[in-house]
C-alpha cells in the first residue's frame, strides 16, 4: 500500500479505528502516514467530544430518500428534454439550408441577398442558446 491509499482509507473512515490490515502495516513501517494517522484521529476525538450527537426521526431519512430519488428523475428528463431541444434546432437548421438551396433555384430570387442573412441569424440563434443558455425571449 502507497501513502495515499493509506492516507485516502483514513479519511474515508468515519472513526480512525475502522482501518484495514493493510493500513495497519503500512502504519507500522510509514513514519509519515503513522502521524497523519494520529493527528486525524485526535481531531476525530476533539470533534465527537465537543458535538452532540444529531438522531433524525426516520420519517426524515424517508422524505431525504423520496426527495433525492424525484430529483435523479428530474435529472433524467431535464436530460432528455434539452436532447430534444437539441435535435430541434438541428433540424431547423437542415430546413433553413434546404429551404435555402430551394429558393436558389428561383430565377427572380438573388441567394446574395437573403442566403447570408438567414445563415448569420440561425447561427447566431443556436450560439446563443447553446453557448451562453440565453434564449431570443431573454
Amino acid at each position: 500500500m502507497n501513502c495515499q491509499d493509506c492516507e485516502t482509507v483514513i479519511l474515508d473512515s468515519a472513526d480512525c479505528s475502522n482501518t484495514t490490515a493493510a493500513v495497519q502495516a503500512h502504519l507500522a513501517d510509514c513514519m509519515s502516514c503513522r502521524a497523519f494517522y494520529e493527528s486525524q484521529e485526535a481531531l476525530h476525538r476533539l470533534l465527537s467530544g465537543s458535538l452532540a450527537d444529531v438522531h433524525l426521526s426516520e420519517e426524515f431519512q424517508a422524505r431525504l430518500h423520496r426527495r433525492i430519488q424525484v430529483n435523479r428523475s428530474l435529472d433524467r428528463v431535464w436530460r432528455a428534454i434539452s436532447f430534444l431541444e437539441f435535435v430541434g434546432y438541428l433540424l431547423l437548421a437542415g430546413a433553413v439550408v434546404f429551404l435555402s438551396a430551394g429558393l436558389t433555384q428561383l430565377p427572380w430570387l438573388d441567394p446574395r441577398l437573403y442566403l447570408p442573412a438567414i445563415t448569420v441569424s440561425a447561427g447566431v440563434m443556436i450560439v446563443r442558446e447553446f453557448v451562453s443558455g440565453e434564449t431570443a425571449s431573454d
